[in-house]
């Protein structure tokens, strides 16, 4: 886990995402493999970039070197097996972005969700961080499509999201459409059960 304001080893540099996400592609075929993104994102032409923490510019650009390509996170996904969950919630990730997470999702039979659709920034507030902590960790109320019969699986988190998240926006005085991808063969799965 990488985390702004922890110990510097933990720091979510470019070199130390990378790095991270090479450990993703080691998964095996009876792993459950998760990687969340939260953070700035960018559109570099047809390009998704993710921006570090260590993202330095020049001459009016960001340095490749100091951000992480999509790509990167497309191959280390791509290569790992098993069930794999991607979770983008960044801003400034309209146009392209969503496009290329969803022919990845499709192709590579992955469960993607992005914080908003092709057209929007995703809003910046702690509340849309707990939408999605509060349907997984199992405080949402029972009958607010998150969970059933004690269990939150893929799917229900995507109905939870679509509702929540708008609602959250509009008191916000925004607007913001989370998306989910589903590969063509991905499976439907309990991501947890709660009491």
């Amino acid at each position: 886990m990488l985390v702004n304001g922890g110990a510097d080893a933990d720091a979510p540099t470019a070199a130390h995402i990378i790095d991270a996400l090479s450990i993703v592609s080691d998964a095996k075929i009876n792993d459950t493999v998760a990687v969340f993104l939260a953070g700035h994102g960018l559109n570099d032409g047809p390009t998704y970039r993710f921006v570090s923490t260590d993202a330095t510019g020049a001459a009016g650009k960001i340095r490749a070197s100091s951000i992480v390509p999509w790509y990167a996170i497309e191959e280390a996904i791509d290569q790992a097996k098993g069930r794999r969950l991607l979770f983008i919630d960044t801003c400034h990730s309209a146009g392209a972005y969503n496009e290329r997470l969803g022919n990845t999702a499709y192709h590579a039979n992955i469960l993607a969700y992005s914080s908003a659709r092709w057209d929007q920034e995703a809003l910046e507030s702690v509340e849309y961080k707990w939408a999605f902590h509060t349907c997984v960790s199992g405080g949402a109320q029972r009958g607010s499509r998150c969970h059933t019969s004690g269990r939150v699986d893929t799917l229900r988190l995507n109905e939870y999201l679509q509702k929540r998240v708008p609602e959250l926006a509009k008191a916000l005085k925004g607007e913001q459409n989370p998306q989910f991808f589903k590969g063509r063969d991905a499976e439907t799965y309990t991501l947890a059960v709660v009491q």
